[in-house]
């Protein structure tokens, strides 16, 4: 597609008032944008509404196409760019082809003067590896940091790409622990790619612009400059299931936009993967409902990875002695110092110094206010 065709899809997303089937059908009646841009009465009477029709002409009139600083591919924005992929550009995801309302725009964010033909190598390359949406709560609990990180790190590790929305919680994890491994990872934005929301997500989003598409992007259908609104998001959601070809949901209270993500995967044909979680628990609620109705119980990495074929590559780790003692009081959750040195009957001193180095070995981790959890690495007990 040429700059000169490219800026009409451009302004025509912008106007986002077209369904995806009137934007087909726009294509198939006009062969091109351009035309229909300049000569828009040429029978639209019959693929749009007359109001919406009448409503577009008053945004093209309002509309000056040399406003967008477009060069080949690139739409150049104030603090990033963008490459701008179209539904008839061969590097389209063929997984989001495939969804009835596949956006007709995507604009991945890039840092600026990225060298474009190196980042077009590493999308293709991306596109072409399998991929897991990962969704679930914002208010995650101990059990869900743990449980997702857990699964994510595993899958990620073994090539998986880790798909999510960058929101806090679930969202948020899923893409740490994918850019701390070797793994990668795609946002997906309910807001234009240069809208950095939530504030507190500008690490993961940094870090995946500026690697410049090695590990992974950030990419939306809405035009630069959108801002988050509520509405955005169930529309956006759609996306993050089609990118992948199975969606995973570790936490999710019954009533949430996780519940909307899985219901919405299972309408695209994707495999549902939900983790159990305990029946005390409203954020176990949703993902019970979905493993009743059909979805898949997950457990562990490896009945993620049987969907796509993968046996999970894992070196068991054997402990010392007393190592082994601790790591089995964390067997079932998280514990807090002082019931550690009072179930293992030892001095504080060398508790501390065991836990320490067992921490150094990545065996457990510190949540916080001295509590203790396992780590996600086999450990053979």
């Amino acid at each position: 597609m040429t700059e000169d065709e490219l800026v009409y899809w451009l302004a025509l997303s912008k106007y986002d008032k077209f369904t995806f089937s009137e934007w087909k059908n726009l294509l198939k009646k006009y062969k091109s944008l351009k035309l229909f841009w300049q000569k828009p009465m040429l029978g639209s009477e019959k693929t749009i509404s007359n109001k919406k029709f009448s409503d577009f002409l008053t945004f093209k009139n309002n509309t000056d196409l040399n406003s967008f600083d477009l060069k080949g591919k690139i739409f150049h924005l104030h603090r990033i760019d963008c490459y701008v992929l179209t539904w008839d550009n061969p590097l389209y995801p063929e997984s989001l082809r495939q969804i009835p309302d596949s956006p007709p725009v995507l604009y991945i964010a890039l840092p600026k003067e990225a060298e474009i033909k190196t980042f077009e190598k590493r999308l293709s390359k991306l596109f072409e590896m399998k991929a897991l949406s990962v969704v679930g709560s914002r208010r995650v609990s101990e059990y869900g940091v743990q449980v997702t990180g857990q699964l994510v790190e595993q899958v990620s590790d073994m090539g998986i790409v880790i798909v999510s929305g960058m929101a806090r919680g679930v969202d948020s994890i899923s893409h740490r622990v994918a850019l701390e491994g070797k793994g990668k990872t795609i946002a997906i934005l309910g807001s234009g790619v240069d809208c950095i929301y939530p504030a507190e997500s500008r690490d993961i989003y940094e870090k995946i612009i500026n690697s410049a598409g090695e590990s992974g992007i950030v990419v939306s259908e809405f035009f630069p400059g959108t801002r988050p609104f509520p509405y955005n998001f169930p529309r956006r959601n759609r996306i993050v299931s089609g990118f992948s070809q199975a969606l995973l949901v570790t936490q999710a209270a019954i009533s949430s936009g996780s519940m909307i993500t899985a219901r919405v995967a299972a309408d695209q044909g994707k495999e549902v993967l939900a983790v159990p979680g305990p029946i005390t628990s409203q954020l176990a609620q949703g993902v019970s409902y979905l493993i009743a109705n059909g979805a898949k119980l997950v457990t562990q990495a490896q009945d993620i990875l049987d969907e796509y074929g993968i046996k999970l590559d894992q070196q068991e780790i054997i402990l010392e002695k007393d190592e082994e003692k601790i790591y089995r009081l964390l067997v079932d959750g998280e514990k807090y110092i002082d019931d550690i040195i009072r179930e293992c009957q030892w001095r504080a001193e060398r508790i501390n110094s065991i836990l320490s180095i067992m921490a150094l070995k990545g065996y457990i981790q510190e949540s916080g206010g001295k509590w203790f959890v396992k780590n996600y690495k086999k450990v053979k007990i």
